[in-house]
């Protein structure tokens, strides 16, 4: 209800039946509608509104077409959204495309530099790309791009957590002692370890990700005894290894340790294993005849463990959600001491007195020789990156350094 006033907001408080119907009048304009209204009689009676009902009425109508209007509006908005999004999808495929369009084309034109007898030179250069402005330009926009945005190189380096200890650990033959070396400052202390047996002689250790120590060790026995050190260097017993096994690799992957390679005091190549540590067991892994070398090392990447020896001139992949081997395309120096290290998604192969080779994780196919290296000895601890930089321990007691950005090794010091 409102009054007959078409610009009065007023509440009506008076009804006139005079047009029949009856004309609702605020009591502000009732005089005016006596003296314009010439239909008689004139009767004006007030009128009682029920105030809350018009009210929860008027609300209602108004939520339900602001409501309405929102969904109106949401609706749009989405749609322009979505379009939006196709949009852009679109812009950004055409862009990857073109990013490997001129990636692939400047690779071929960077091997036929490489192979060239004859560089040409500057002015040359210049004739070839000018003759050819809108390649020219897009080359050089897209080159300004990756310089203002500072992309990394195809290769992400990854380095250890701030949580990681900064220390190597390892076992010298023949001891119960675990030296815990400090690589900040090259301190070192030797720890009593209440081993069972007398010898310690050709133990594989592997960190884990909380820190503890995965151990099992080779003895003139027919099993491996194996167990865990925590952190606070106590030790736990767990479930042997059913085959004795020195020099072998201690890989984790997702709660298991997987060993390959090792001998025995027989001669013979040791079955490959892993270990659960949940239920505290070991299982045996399909062998592959060609992959037994004795003093193997490794890692995991993704469903796959990577793992090389030092009598095999071949870096192994054992798949593991195909439970099959595979083999990376480079012929190493045979029986070399060699490292295998995975850096972000670069695996590193460290040569002695040899090739440091840089291979690409994600394509195998890809790699290059990256410098060369120093004589060293067998590995004898797990690996411990720090910033730019991978230690391990040698058998010839000799903590050494391998450092990312010069890509070279070097001995650091004799513990």
């Amino acid at each position: 209800m409102s009054c007959w006033e078409s610009n009065c907001s007023a509440r009506p408080t008076f009804v006139c039946p005079c047009s029949g119907t009856g004309v609702y009048s605020c009591e502000a304009h009732l005089i005016e509608h006596l003296k314009l209204k010439s239909q008689n009689p004139h009767q004006p009676e007030p009128q009682s509104f029920n105030s809350y009902s018009e009210t929860k009425q008027v609300i209602c109508d108004y939520l339900m077409k602001r409501n309405s209007d929102l969904s109106n509006y949401q609706s749009r908005v989405i749609d322009a959204t979505a379009q939006k999004i196709k949009q852009l999808k679109s812009q950004l495929e055409v862009a990857i495309d073109e990013f490997q369009r001129v990636i692939k084309e400047n690779t071929v034109l960077i091997e036929k530099v490489i192979l060239a007898e004859n560089l040409p030179k500057n002015d040359e250069i210049n004739k070839i790309l000018f003759s050819q402005p809108d390649e020219a330009l897009k080359i050089i926009s897209t080159l300004s791009w990756i310089d203002k945005e500072k992309l990394p190189d195809y290769i992400q380096c990854k380095f250890d957590s701030p949580e990681e200890r900064n220390e190597i650990n390892i076992f010298r033959d023949n001891t119960k002692k675990l030296l815990r070396v400090n690589l900040n400052d090259l301190s070192h202390k030797e720890i009593e370890i209440p081993i069972e047996h007398n010898a310690t002689v050709w133990l594989s250790i592997c960190k884990l990700p909380d820190n503890n120590l995965f151990c099992f060790q080779g003895i003139n026995a027919y099993s491996s005894p194996t167990f865990m050190i925590y952190e606070d260097n106590s030790i736990r017993y767990l479930t042997s290894r059913p085959n004795l096994c020195r020099y072998a690799s201690a890989i984790y992957y997702e709660n298991e340790v997987y060993s390959f390679g090792g001998n025995n005091d027989f001669g013979y190549v040791t079955t490959p294993e892993k270990y659960n540590i949940s239920e505290n067991k070991w299982y045996k892994i399909p062998q592959n005849l060609s992959v037994g070398s004795i003093s193997c090392n490794g890692f995991s990447y993704k469903d796959k463990i990577f793992f090389v020896g030092l009598n095999h001139a071949k870096i192994y992949i054992y798949h593991v959600s195909q439970n099959k081997y595979s083999e990376i395309p480079i012929n190493l120096t045979p029986n070399a001491v060699k490292i295998l290290h995975l850096i972000g998604n670069c695996i590193y192969v460290i040569e002695s007195n040899s090739k440091i080779y840089e291979i690409d994780a994600d394509d195998i196919q890809r790699w290059r020789i990256a410098g060369t290296s120093p004589s060293f000895g067998r590995p004898v601890s797990h690996f411990v990156q720090l910033k730019n930089s991978v230690y391990f321990m040698d058998n010839n007691s000799y903590i050494m350094n391998f450092d990312l950005a010069s890509k070279s090794v070097r001995q650091v010091k004799q513990i």
